[in-house]
């Protein structure tokens, strides 16, 4: 079947990432698509809670400084729906993508299954695995690690990145069942590969290990100079620099260290200069992630910066409040994505905060030089950063 714009054909399928409903997951559609191809690569497969995007970006830059060519899959996207899809860091051009669409959608037709939105673009990313010629395959998890679809093909190297709190009504209520669910990722004849957790994490991840497995524990290395503002990108770092000395063994490790320090990644901590005032984006959406941003909004913004912070419905939100510094002015607002936060969606302790449709609007509160922090969301993050882009930002 010919596909001429890849979003309009991903969105006849439906969207969990509109929805919200993860209680039907499973693994059988996908792998019935998949097994249409041929695969000659195992991936390396990253589950975790926070820093998924950025160590799979680590390790990225890593494996192309070590002149390896690497496909890459993460979600969800900042700016453009081909960010999902990435070559040796770069985004793949929509020719690219809209043939492997094509093949996916054959294959879906075939199989006599109903793929997901997010399961289309993981099968996009699967196909692409299998035609494009690459040393290494990068398959960041959506949710959990169990259930999802980057479980259907086997790791040749698993990494779970730090854990907390998030997506509690489909993971569970307790780090012990979350970290079931990521740990599901390993095998037992693969790496597996531990970033650096808290202690609570670690004690509740000792719990649940596989057995037989080839583990790691990888400790926090704080030496590394980075664009990617935050002591939690140390620990990004230092699990991708593990990871990298298994799949780049006979590369010298300063080859990496030099490449993590030009490695960026858009909503990550990004601090931008804009006219009078210096804005930093972060996709912050747990209670752990937004204390890690504002400690970096401490260190990057001026003196009375104020907070402008939107939220999904289904986040522990009451996390998320703990977490912001109530000295600071704090503005809630929506944004365009079906379950984002309305007013009444927050918890009452927040509804002291004024609530506004869009962040347009909490932007009129705040004085043009003043900086700002924004976080909270991938997709509120995405506005505003095309916004700036597009020059609609409010100077």
């Amino acid at each position: 079947m010919a596909i001429t714009d890849l979003e309009d054909w991903l969105y006849t399928a439906p969207s969990r990432e509109h929805s919200g409903v993860y209680d039907d997951l499973k693994l059988e559609p996908v792998q019935k698509v998949i097994t249409h191809w041929n695969y000659q690569l195992r991936p390396i497969t990253v589950a975790g809670t926070k820093g998924k995007g950025s160590t799979v970006r680590f390790i990225e830059s890593g494996l192309i400084a070590a002149s390896k060519t690497c496909l890459s899959f993460t979600s969800p996207h900042v700016l453009h729906i081909n960010e999902r899809w990435r070559l040796n860091g770069q985004s793949l051009d929509d020719a690219t993508l809209l043939n492997a669409a094509e093949a996916v959608a054959s294959a879906e037709i075939e199989s006599d299954v109903a793929l997901t939105y997010y399961e289309r673009c993981f099968c996009i990313a699967a196909y692409l695995s299998s035609t494009l010629e690459v040393d290494e395959f990068l398959s960041e998890v959506g949710l959990g690690g169990r259930l999802d679809c980057a479980n259907v093909l086997d790791a040749k190297l698993a990494i779970v990145t730090a854990i907390s709190y998030d997506h509690c009504a489909v993971l569970g209520n307790t780090l012990k069942e979350i970290a079931s669910e990521k740990l599901a990722i390993a095998r037992s004849d693969a790496p597996l590969l531990i970033g650096p957790q808290s202690p609570e994490a670690e004690e509740a991840m000792c719990f649940v290990l596989p057995e037989n497995s080839d583990l790691q524990w990888i400790q926090k290395q704080l030496r590394f100079e980075l664009k990617l503002p935050g002591d939690h990108q140390q620990g990004n770092a230092s699990t991708a620099l593990a990871a990298l000395k298994i799949l780049a063994a006979d590369t010298p490790e300063h080859v990496f260290i030099d490449a993590f320090a030009q490695t960026e990644l858009d909503a990550r901590c990004q601090v931008i200069e804009f006219e009078d005032r210096r804005i930093l984006i972060d996709a912050s959406h747990n209670g752990e992630s937004i204390k890690a941003c504002m400690a970096v909004a401490e260190q990057e913004l001026r003196d009375d910066w104020s907070i402008i912070i939107g939220s999904m419905i289904d986040k522990q939100l009451d996390d998320i409040c703990a977490a912001l510094p109530k000295e600071r002015q704090i503005l809630r607002c929506g944004f365009d994505w079906p379950r984002a936060c309305g007013d009444e969606d927050w918890p009452a302790k927040a509804r002291q905060w004024d609530y506004f449709t869009d962040f347009h609007g909490a932007l009129e509160r705040i004085p043009s030089d003043q900086d700002i922090c924004i976080c909270g969301s991938f997709y509120l993050a995405g506005e505003v950063l095309n916004a700036i882009n597009d020059n609609t930002f409010p100077g």
